[in-house]
């Protein structure tokens, strides 16, 4: 995948300060953006708001440097705002978008682009149109996991790959840590598919590149209003099978394995930000470059962010834009078209 040369039009460009973040969604996600840019001194979130009064209270509460605003509309007008961070449910991302986009500020999205693929057709359209800069928060066009992944089907470590092998499993929905966040529980906007799968075909455009859904099952509960229970699916990337098993709910330990199978070895992520690879025997378990963090998600996140700023500040960067997003919500949208 190229990387992508911008030009910034904010004086943050080269001007020796942190660039400034404006958080719209102070959720779950909008708060690990809080608790990360905090590790930072090129990053500060200048302002932020969340249209919940409780989880402004919360954010208030536990991050008090950061500006509580009215609206987003005053997150979007602060003039120390470089970047416009989009970390609401899926239904609110095409509007903050446009109105951050009509401001001049660059904006950085949550995946999917929208709930509804037609609008985010229609998104893609007018960010274009409008010249948004933009890029879609896919954690592994950074991660390092899957920096040392791609640097190993470049080198031909694995010989000719032969299958791509995706297996999620999670005992509860929402996870724990995601239980504020209902909404991942219904079919209009949540689901396993939208919020966890996409990551991995993400990541199988980013190493294989063009990506085409064959054939697809999912079960549904009961309630119409309820997401997908479990999810099977087969693709294709450049040529090479991609399978993919998921589901939710049941006893066993939570699972979430990538593997890249090839005539010379095999690889696998596994837990999300771990790498493993066998050549036939045993799994042996990679030592991945973390430091100076002391696990691989905050190193992922923290990766994320280099390359937000480097987006920001209008240099080269990996970020994927809503073009890219779109293929994968298509992709995404085309499993759960499935009843």
């Amino acid at each position: 995948m190229k990387e992508t040369m911008t030009t910034l039009s904010t004086d943050a460009q080269g001007s020796g300060r942190p660039l400034g973040l404006g958080v719209i969604g102070l959720g779950v996600i909008g708060r690990r953006m809080l608790e990360m840019a905090a590790k930072r001194d090129d990053l500060v979130v200048q302002a932020c708001w969340d249209s919940l009064p409780s989880a402004c209270d919360r954010a208030r509460t536990d991050y008090p440097d950061c500006s509580l605003v009215s609206g987003p509309e005053a997150v979007i007008d602060d003039p120390l705002v470089d970047v416009v961070y989009v970390a609401t449910p899926p239904a609110y991302h095409r509007e903050y978008a446009l109105l951050a986009g009509a401001s001049g500020k660059p904006v950085f999205c949550e995946k999917p682009l929208t709930a509804e693929i037609g609008q985010a057709r229609q998104m893609v359209q007018e960010l274009a149109a409008n010249k948004v800069r933009n890029a879609v928060n896919f954690v592994y066009a950074s991660a390092p996991a899957a920096d040392w992944l791609a640097s190993q089907l470049k080198s031909g470590a694995l010989g000719i790959i032969h299958s791509i092998e995706i297996r999620i499993f999670f005992s509860r929905w929402p996870r724990d840590w995601q239980a504020n966040a209902q909404w991942l529980r219904g079919r209009e906007q949540g689901g396993l598919v939208r919020e966890v799968v996409s990551h991995f075909v993400y990541l199988s455009l980013r190493l294989f590149g063009d990506c085409r859904l064959i054939g697809a099952n999912v079960a549904w509960p009961d309630d119409t209003n309820g997401c997908e229970r479990a999810a099977v699916a087969l693709m294709r990337c450049a040529d090479i099978p991609v399978t993919l098993t998921a589901g939710i709910d049941g006893v066993g330990p939570d699972e979430v394995v990538y593997t890249v199978r090839g005539s010379a070895g095999a690889i696998r992520l596994n837990n999300w930000y771990e790498a493993s690879r066998s050549q036939g025997d045993a799994w042996q378990t990679v030592e991945l470059p973390f430091e100076p963090y002391a696990d691989g998600r905050v190193a992922a996140y923290q990766a994320q962010l280099n390359n937000l700023v480097r987006f920001g500040r209008g240099l080269t960067h990996p970020l994927p834009d809503a073009t890219l997003a779109l293929e994968v919500q298509q992709i995404v949208e085309g499993i759960l078209s499935v009843r």
